[in-house]
């Protein structure tokens, strides 16, 4: 059959099992409509003598170290020289250990440092099955809520690569299957269930 029958089989038969995961960036003291997190770090430092390539190492890094998000974003300092600045946000607890990293991986001299607070949806993670010609392939998909609406839903990049590498199906569909099936599970139970056999249990 072609990709679409695959993703339709994975649709209509393929066996649901959602597990849910804790989002490391969906920890705060919640209110009705969202996550706040108060007193978050930011780290900076301007760079202007690094390779695109050195910096995303040295971003992917601070990801691996401990850092909720960190980026990159193209400037002017003086004499016109193109350079970057290398933005970091992290918990207090996690602010040295990633100052390091930066001091370590980058050729910069200097930090600045600034507390934010940060707002955020609050999130579940459903794992949802999908069968293929290549057997069961698992994509977790994000589900973020505005209170007890959901205003948005992604599947995992790295999972849908990896299942269609494996199975020659397009990624964008695997993603959409993914997307679909993660709403049914949440649409039935009203959160990510708790349980892979409430999960999979049908419907009456």
């Amino acid at each position: 059959g072609s990709a679409d029958d695959i993703i339709q089989i994975g649709l209509t038969v393929g066996e649901l099992a959602a597990t849910p995961k804790t989002d490391p960036e969906a920890s705060g003291s919640a209110n009705k409509l969202w996550e706040t997190d108060n007193d978050m770090k930011q780290i900076e430092a301007n760079i202007d003598d690094m390779t695109s390539e050195h910096l995303a190492y040295a971003m992917d890094l601070l990801l691996q170290e401990g850092a909720n998000d960190a980026w990159v974003t193209p400037i002017v300092m003086k004499k016109g020289r193109s350079a970057h600045t290398l933005h970091c946000l992290c918990a207090p607890n996690h602010l040295d250990h990633l100052k390091k990293i930066i001091f370590q991986h980058t050729t910069t001299l200097g930090l600045r440092v600034f507390s934010v607070d940060r707002t955020a949806l609050k999130r579940q993670v459903i794992s949802v099955q999908l069968d293929s010609k290549a057997g069961d392939d698992a994509v977790d998909v994000k589900i973020g809520l505005l209170g007890d609406e959901v205003v948005s839903t992604k599947a995992e990049f790295d999972h849908c690569y990896r299942m269609a590498t494996r199975t020659g199906e397009p990624i964008h569909k695997i993603a959409k299957a993914a997307v679909r099936k993660a709403e049914e599970v949440f649409n039935k139970h009203g959160k990510a269930p708790s349980t892979v056999e409430e999960a999979s249990s049908p419907k009456n």
